[in-house]
C-alpha cells in the first residue's frame, strides 16, 4: 500500500503525538493531526514539523466527547475528498471515580469510544477509507480501571479505587 494520509485521533500528547511522529517518518504524505481544541492542535501539528522537519501534518478538531463535532470533522474530511489509508483510533479517556456525563449524556469515559464508532462508521459510510486501509484500535492499560501502579503516592491516589466493597456505587443503577 502507497504511504499516503493517516489520521490520528488523540494526537496531542502520549501515544497518538509519538504514532504521528512515526508515521511522517515512514513516509505519510500527509499525517491528520486530531484533538479537542483546534488551537492546541495547530500548535502540535507544528511542533510535529519542526521536530520532524516535515511539513505532513495538518489539524483537524476532533473532539469525540461531541457527536455534532465528530460529525463536522466526518463532513469536512468528505468535503476535502482525500481518501484515508491508516485509521489509528487512539483518543481515550481514563474513567473517573465518579460518574461524569458529557454535554451529549454519554458517561465520559465511553464517549471517545463511541465518538471513534461514529468517525469510522462516518467514513465507512462516505467511501473516505482507501480499498486497503488499515484501522487500528489503540488502548492503554489505565482505560480498563484497574491498572497496576507504582505505591507512588501520586500513582495511589489518582488511580480509582475499585476494590473496596463498602463504597457506594458510582452511580444508581
Amino acid at each position: 500500500m502507497e504511504h499516503s494520509i493517516a489520521l490520528v485521533t488523540g494526537a496531542t500528547s502520549g501515544l497518538g503525538y509519538a504514532a504521528a511522529r512515526l508515521l511522517a517518518a515512514k513516509g505519510y504524505r500527509e499525517v491528520m493531526v486530531t484533538g479537542r481544541s483546534l488551537a492546541q492542535i495547530r500548535e502540535t501539528a507544528a511542533q510535529l514539523t519542526a521536530e520532524t522537519k516535515r511539513p505532513v501534518f495538518t489539524p483537524l478538531e476532533l473532539d469525540l466527547n461531541d457527536p455534532v463535532n465528530v460529525h463536522s470533522a466526518v463532513a469536512a474530511l468528505v468535503k476535502d475528498g482525500r481518501p484515508v489509508d491508516f485509521l489509528l483510533l487512539n483518543a481515550g479517556l481514563v474513567p473517573f471515580k465518579q460518574r461524569v456525563l458529557t454535554a451529549a449524556g454519554v458517561e465520559a469515559s465511553q464517549a471517545p469510544l463511541i465518538g471513534h464508532h461514529q468517525l469510522t462508521v462516518g467514513l465507512l459510510n462516505a467511501n473516505m477509507l482507501s480499498p486497503n486501509a488499515r484501522i487500528v484500535i489503540a488502548g492503554a492499560e489505565p482505560a480498563r480501571g484497574a491498572y497496576p501502579c507504582s505505591s507512588t503516592p501520586t500513582c495511589q491516589n489518582s488511580r480509582p479505587n475499585i476494590t473496596k466493597a463498602t463504597e457506594p456505587p458510582l452511580w444508581k443503577p
